[in-house]
């Protein structure tokens, strides 16, 4: 019998850490619209331990960022006068050089306000409740807020500060109860997505525990490479030499500079072997 040549494009994830230092969060539109920040720990889960992570928990932040858009159309609450005045005095305060030993961001301040608020509001509810809620300080201090203000005067900058901080409070309590209503539904939407992804491609990309609907692993590690300027991603490509007995030979290629026998080398292998011998199984069944 001829041998069989299969050739397997992979990227992998392999436990990477985002460096720290980064207030507030990232969307990465290509990887589900969903935040991710520079502390988070991401990595690609091969098929056996990916299938065993589809579960509903695992699902809450993408969750948050598919239902939101929405959400938010029906949810047109604006920043009271009361909420910006009672902000104002605390968030000037609280940039003050004698409070801080760094210049804060607009963004940076903006987001540890409102994250608070949801930490309280969310103190005896569940992750929905924390993610539906968290997306959505992402989504308001990003409006007008920015990361790179740091020096610019307290006052104007907390003008800013307080408008997206209360728009997203005024708009919290709507924007919580409207996602709850479907959480449920996309959640077991996209366990099962998470599944096929798990058994067609060999694994899938979590970050935090929580599942990145991506279509193309390709273009979400690209992407977080460009955003948070972090180099994660690692090209394989396995030649897989299946002879009559049974037998498979791989050699692998990779972008990066890992070692011949390295953990990571022999892991992003292993996903290779692992993809192959499950698809092999099931032709032969």
């Amino acid at each position: 019998m001829q041998p069989k040549f299969f050739l397997i494009p992979l990227t992998a994830f392999a436990g990477f850490l985002f460096p720290p230092g980064q207030a507030s969060a990232t969307q990465l539109e290509s990887c589900g619209d969903v935040y991710v920040s520079a502390d988070a720990a991401c990595e690609f889960r091969p098929t056996e331990e990916c299938e065993t992570s589809c579960e509903t928990v695992a699902m809450e932040t993408s969750c948050a960022a598919e239902l939101y858009e929405s959400c938010e159309s029906s949810c047109t609450n604006e920043a009271s006068e009361t909420c910006t005045q009672e902000c104002d005095e605390v968030c000037v305060t609280e940039c003050e050089p004698a409070q801080t030993n760094e210049p804060k961001s607009s963004r940076g301040m903006c987001m540890s306000n409102c994250q608070q608020d949801c930490n309280d509001h969310c103190a005896e509810g569940d992750g929905r409740c924390r993610a539906a809620c968290a997306h959505n300080c992402s989504k308001k201090c990003g409006r007008n807020c920015r990361d790179d203000d740091q020096e610019v005067e307290c006052t104007p900058k907390c003008n800013t500060v307080c408008t997206d901080k209360c728009t997203a409070t005024e708009s919290r309590d709507c924007i919580v109860e409207c996602e709850s209503k479907s959480f449920e539904r996309c959640e077991t939407t996209l366990v099962e997505r998470c599944n096929t992804k798990c058994e067609t491609t060999g694994g899938a990309i979590f970050c935090n525990g929580q599942f990145l609907p991506t279509q193309n692993w390709d273009n979400c590690a690209a992407e977080i490479s460009g955003e948070l300027s972090i180099d994660i991603d690692v090209h394989v490509e396995a030649e897989i030499d299946v002879g009559g007995d049974g037998d498979a030979e791989v050699g692998c290629s990779m972008g990066g500079t890992p070692s011949k026998g390295s953990p990571l080398a022999l892991g992003v292998m292993g996903v290779a072997l692992a993809g192959y011998f499950v698809r092999r199984r099931r032709a032969q069944g």
